[in-house]
């Protein structure tokens, strides 16, 4: 028989597996419900300091801010970015959070992203909610994407070349113990 602290442990991690296979629940499920759009650019990315432009439709009257809130639904610990922002009309413009913490998938990954929006009155009251999720890969990705280039998928990578260095390097790494140019020396262990 198993102790019974042991055997809390386990239905804990049970139901923690379980929690986390589950859909996310529906925030303000009271609240009137906005439509959100938003989408990623190049500048967008990896600490480039632009927020995206966010796209939100039904806001009822006597908004005055939106709380923005962006989630990697990806990530298992992570702080989302929240930003409570002036609600010019129906768009959020590009570049308004100047606390925007841009999300950066390394290469050959792809993360899902929540953005969340409270419409807020006067006195901070929610008025409506609404969400959407997107999906990214890294910024290489699309930079390629842009370009015209071949993108690859997340488990496929591209297969266009690297483009031609203008100046071939000093050396390059081969994995050899001591292949380091002679300017450098040996390495010592």
């Amino acid at each position: 028989m198993m102790p019974t602290s042991l055997r809390r442990f386990a239905y804990a991690g049970i139901v923690a597996a379980l929690a986390g296979c589950a859909p996310f629940p529906e925030a303000f499920p009271e609240l009137p419900r906005l439509t959100v759009a938003t989408k990623f650019g190049v500048k967008n990315l990896c600490r480039l300091g632009v927020s995206p432009a966010i796209s939100v439709t039904n806001p009822p009257s006597g908004v005055t801010q939106y709380t923005v809130q962006m989630t990697n639904v990806d990530v298992l610990f992570q702080r989302p970015w929240q930003e409570t922002l002036p609600a010019p009309g129906g768009t959020i413009p590009e570049g308004a959070a100047q606390s925007y913490a841009a999300p950066c998938p390394g290469d050959l990954q792809t993360h899902r992203y929540r953005f969340e929006v409270l419409a807020l009155d006067g006195n901070r009251r929610p008025l409506a909610y609404g969400q959407t999720t997107i999906t990214t890969g890294s910024l290489n990705f699309l930079v390629r994407k842009t370009r015209g280039g071949q993108t690859g998928t997340p488990t496929e990578p591209a297969t266009a070349p690297f483009p031609a260095l203008s100046t071939p390097p000093d050396f390059v790494f081969t994995g050899e113990r001591d292949a380091l140019p002679e300017s450098i020396g040996p390495l010592r262990y």
